[in-house]
């Protein structure tokens, strides 16, 4: 009967119950049985399959919540990189949606919301949806009062800023609770979030770890279909591996582990196709004109931070060129190196991008996003091998860099 009961449990969370302790589903039994004032495990079976809500209970005993605010801070910041330098400038007007799933209780979308407010964006402009499958995490994060566990790491000067302490523990503000609405939700239900229209950012981090092959690629047909076009994707360190090639492309942040949703391949209709660098590489090499009204730079030095909003908004020729100029004036420069290999790889010229990568890693070995982007070509190309190693050095680059960051 345990057995039953814990094929229940993975058929409906999509747990790999195989990945955890047997002890816990045991220990959750136990206690909805003495819940239930009941001894027989039969009994308890019969009472689950007739009675609403215990599934509900039952699983709400399995899932154990592990998380903290700004959990991993390079996310955090690299959201709001995108949207100072990306978002805003291309929606001064519009409404920014965010997802956030699974949200526990509630930390994870609490420290988006934070994140926004630090970056200035007005409540009135944001919407953040916050899901998950266990309503007791979910009414803990609607209560939004917290202990010394969801505090950790030594940058907790938001804390100060958002929070008041009481006997209870530490009471969030209200104005950053209201910028978060939660639901429950099953990421796995064929009908998760239908009604609502992609979002320019998903948070799903450290979820995918626990489902088993096939159900990892179910959820992630669930969020290819969550996030916009150009909207990013944010996973967990060891989820990476799971973005799809042909959807996704890693996001030019170090230890972020977030990336871009490609935009999809307009028909030629003698009008500029718009590619950003996010872009799938094509079947044969296509050459982007710039369109009327943008200019080509100037030959002088300009800002490579323009150069990469350039090829974001799909002006790869404007890019390429900003990016020489600057190195013509400031000599040999890994990221310019790194950006033009981006350009080259929206174009279809893997070959000529795989060159700029490489030269970005000559003058800096540790170059992250090119250690990431390397792999990614010479495993495309069937060289996985050189592929594990290149991910191997950004793996230890990246901890360095955190290590680095942290003193």
């Amino acid at each position: 009967m345990q057995a039953q009961i814990s094929r229940l449990l993975q058929a409906t969370t999509g747990l790999n119950l195989t990945s955890i302790s047997p002890s816990i589903v045991e220990r959750a039994v136990r206690r909805r049985m003495e819940n239930c004032t009941t001894t027989c495990i039969e009994d308890y079976w019969q009472h689950l399959e007739r009675t609403t809500g215990e599934l509900d209970a039952l699983i709400d005993e399995v899932v154990i919540p592990e998380t903290s605010f700004f959990r991993n801070r390079e996310p955090f910041h690299a959201l709001s990189s995108y949207l100072t330098e990306e978002w805003l400038q291309a929606h001064p007007l519009g409404k920014l949606r965010l997802l956030s799933v699974p949200c526990s209780t509630g930390e994870e979308p609490y420290s988006i919301a934070m994140t926004l407010l630090d970056a200035r964006m007005h409540p009135g402009g944001v919407c953040i949806d916050a899901v998950d499958i266990s309503t007791r995490a979910l009414t803990s994060a609607r209560t939004a009062i917290y202990g010394d566990h969801s505090f950790r790491g030594k940058e907790l000067q938001f804390r100060s800023r958002y929070f008041r302490s009481t006997e209870a523990g530490y009471v969030l503000d209200e104005s950053v609770r209201n910028m978060v609405h939660f639901t429950r939700g099953n990421l796995l239900d064929p009908r998760f979030l239908s009604d609502k229209a992609p979002y320019d950012v998903v948070f799903c981090r450290n979820l995918l770890i626990y489902f088993d092959r096939p159900t990892q690629q179910l959820a992630f047909t669930a969020l290819e279909h969550l996030v916009r076009p150009g909207g990013l994707l944010f996973l967990g360190h060891a989820e990476t591996i799971l973005a799809s090639q042909e959807v996704f492309v890693p996001f030019a942040q170090a230890g972020a582990f977030a990336f871009r949703k490609v935009l999809p391949r307009p028909a030629l209709t003698g009008l500029r196709s718009s590619v950003p660098v996010a872009a799938p590489r094509p079947a044969t090499a296509q050459k982007t004109a710039v369109p009327m009204g943008l200019p080509l730079p100037s030959r002088t030095a300009g800002s490579l931070e323009e150069a990469h909003r350039l090829a974001d908004s799909g002006h790869l020729d404007a890019a390429s060129v900003l990016c020489r100029n600057y190195l013509e004036v400031h000599g040999p420069c890994a990221r310019a190196y790194f950006l033009l290999g981006l350009v080259q790889d929206a174009e279809g010229n893997a070959a000529r991008a795989e060159e700029w990568f490489r030269k970005a890693l000559y003058l800096d070995p540790e170059h992250l996003e090119s250690l990431v982007h390397l792999a990614l070509q010479v495993e495309h190309r069937g060289d996985t091998a050189t592929a594990q190693r290149l991910r191997g050095r950004a793996e230890r680059a990246e901890k360095r860099r955190s290590t680095g960051a942290g003193r």
